[in-house]
């Protein structure tokens, strides 16, 4: 049927510039962003019970962040990570791994060209309470809009032509599963900056 639908190209079919190829690519963007859209209902609608194991969340990060540039092909965006080490918490690494995948596409998203500053630390007062894990992500988009603040992580709600809206709002959810916090807001000098607290394993 697709072969079909594929007029006649110049060029030899399956190559760059053909149209057939063409179409092959919006078929894959396509297919991406609607299973995309699926896995975001799935998430959302039907949570799984957490999973947890005790890991260092400062290598989960740096492994995240090392697959990310890789399949993402940031096209030279510069995203810089600063992390003290190790941090350790009791965690479902998938969910985990799911949520800090988010907060990176969500950052180059803002601004494709970046930069994207990551930063995981241990609070002491100041940067978190003490006995916390507090993970920043700052993107150097446009910012937030008064209007958006308040409706941030509610479910369906999005600022994106195509997005579900669900985004946040599983992200929200299972930094609370984990007896975490989530906030975002303006950052000094534009951007905005994403900041997560979760509570260090005990005897750390």
């Amino acid at each position: 049927l697709l072969a079909q639908l594929l007029p006649s190209s110049p060029a030899p079919p399956g190559m760059p510039g053909s149209e057939a190829h063409d179409l092959m690519q919006i078929v894959t963007r396509e297919g991406s962003r609607l299973n995309g859209m699926i896995q975001d209902l799935l998430a959302y609608a039907n949570p799984r019970p957490l999973l947890r194991s005790r890991v260092d969340l400062s290598e989960e990060l740096t492994e995240v962040l090392q697959l990310f540039l890789i399949d993402r092909k940031t096209d030279g965006a510069e995203v810089t990570l600063e992390r003290c080490g190790p941090v350790w918490v009791d965690i479902d690494v998938n969910r985990l791994r799911q949520v800090m995948w988010n907060l990176l596409r969500n950052a180059l998203e803002a601004n494709p060209k970046g930069p994207v500053q990551v930063s995981l630390r241990l609070g002491d007062g100041e940067t978190g309470a003490e006995g916390e894990a507090v993970l920043r992500v700052r993107d150097h988009g446009p910012g937030l809009r008064p209007e958006v603040c308040a409706h941030l992580f509610e479910p369906f709600f999005t600022t994106k032509e195509t997005g579900t809206g669900l985004g946040l709002a599983t992200l929200h959810r299972i930094v609370e599963d984990h007896g975490g916090t989530v906030s975002l807001r303006n950052a000094e000098g534009g951007g905005a900056v994403l900041t997560i607290t979760l509570p260090l394993s005990a005897g750390t």
